[in-house]
């Protein structure tokens, strides 16, 4: 009886955690979209490190 109990107090923590974890997740997807609409998106200029090319060279 005591294991049926702690069973579904897991079984309801588990879903309770996966409703916590998609509420994150779509926030972070929302602020994600709004950044990207305010600033655009992240871009990295790529620049070769000639110094750390020539070492790898040698």
């Amino acid at each position: 009886m005591r294991d049926d109990h702690t069973a579904q107090i897991r079984v309801r923590l588990n879903a309770a955690a996966a409703q916590i974890r998609a509420r994150i997740d779509a926030k972070a997807a929302q602020i994600d979209r709004q950044l990207n609409e305010e600033r655009g998106p992240l871009q990295v200029p790529i620049v070769p490190d000639i110094d750390l090319m020539m070492r790898l060279s040698t």
